[in-house]
């Protein structure tokens, strides 16, 4: 799909005036949310007007945000495994991890760290390398724990006893631009929103070849490019209740299984057969993956009342993109270059969106 600069992205809506029928905190979770929900690329997510991906769960980024700040079941102190990472492939023999998702899951540890609630992040081994590189030019490193994803592991009840030995209790889990698996036949069955009138469409946009496989928005297979995390999404934690949260932008991150197949199959190119059939409690959808951990983290410190000036600062994150794109070998998921941009939007797009999350909370 060809990128194009959807107008709204110059003439974004302007911020809501506060007002008696609306309390101060949900004011500023309702700007973030429309901030963060404007369609650059055009992938029909806020198509239809009158139902779209956007409209959808419009409640569910203050629901998340809420969610974040709340202590885990039986008073244990919050504690959020952050997993990001989309490979996408650049020939028949390589490929690299995207920049968008990473760079939204180090803004969202930095806010975590903030407010005094412990973040792990977790990635395949190259991806380890970037968040790194992130953390240390955000000068966190050494505060945030990193875990490497058990590549090797396709065998589920293995991987998921391994996770949870390795990370511990983890009172909520979020997705940030992670891809998981689409359907089959069966698991479509499965939804409780499930229409029988729907077999025949997924039968026509989803080929056999295609199902229960990570798929870019292409199509393209890549599911041996990353490990089975969705498992530990799809399964209760041993160590009791956990709240799950995604943030996607495209249909195929986990999380996404929450919106309705039929909604993505209409309004999304290949929609039908790229649905992650994966949900969370909590989905932000958002226009850039980024943008909606941006937004998530907003919330965060809007709930705590704390300072956001240092995180919201423009500069300060593109020079960890920067860091990130250079150490870690991350690429821009449009143009599959290694550069500071996301989505194919230059660094002013990604800038003025984090000028008005600013004046948002401010």
């Amino acid at each position: 799909m060809e990128l194009s600069h959807a107008p709204t992205l110059c003439t974004p809506p302007p911020l809501l005036t506060e007002s008696a029928f609306m309390p101060r905190l949900d004011n500023c979770l309702e700007q973030l949310r429309l901030i963060c929900q404007v369609d650059p690329g055009n992938r029909g997510l806020a198509l239809p007007v009158e139902r779209n991906a956007f409209s959808e769960r419009s409640g569910d980024l203050a629901k998340a945000a809420k969610a974040l700040c709340s202590p885990g079941a039986d008073g244990h102190k919050t504690r959020v495994g952050i997993v990001t990472g989309f490979h996408v492939p650049i020939d028949e023999h390589y490929g690299a991890f995207e920049t968008d998702g990473p760079l939204g899951t180090i803004f969202l540890a930095r806010a975590l760290l903030q407010v005094g609630i412990e973040p792990v992040l977790f990635g395949e081994s190259p991806l380890l390398v970037a968040l790194e590189a992130g953390l240390n030019k955000a000068r966190i490193g050494g505060k945030v724990r990193l875990i490497e994803y058990p590549r090797d592991a396709f065998e589920s009840g293995f991987y998921i006893r391994r996770f949870h030995i390795t990370s511990g209790r983890l009172t909520h889990l979020v997705a940030i631009e992670r891809p998981g698996p689409s359907h089959s036949l069966a698991t479509l069955r499965c939804r409780p929103d499930y229409l029988p009138e729907w077999d025949l469409d997924f039968k026509k946009v989803a080929p056999p070849i295609t199902r229960d496989r990570y798929l870019t928005m292409a199509g393209i297979d890549v599911t041996h490019q990353h490990s089975q995390i969705h498992w530990v999404f799809e399964q209760p934690s041993p160590h009791g209740p956990r709240q799950t949260i995604g943030v996607g932008d495209g249909g195929n991150e986990i999380g996404m299984g929450a919106i309705a197949w039929d909604l993505v199959n209409a309004n999304i190119s290949l929609g039908g057969r790229i649905h992650c059939r994966i949900p969370t409690d909590s989905i932000v959808v958002a226009g850039v993956s980024n943008w909606g951990a941006y937004a998530l983290a907003g919330g965060v410190l809007a709930i705590h009342e704390a300072t956001h000036l240092e995180l919201f600062d423009p500069q300060k994150e593109h020079d960890i993109l920067a860091a990130m794109v250079t150490q870690g070998n991350l690429v821009d998921g449009r143009t599959l270059e290694s550069d500071t941009t996301v989505d194919g939007l230059g660094w002013d797009i990604h800038a003025q969106v984090l000028d008005r999350m600013a004046k948002a909370l401010g």
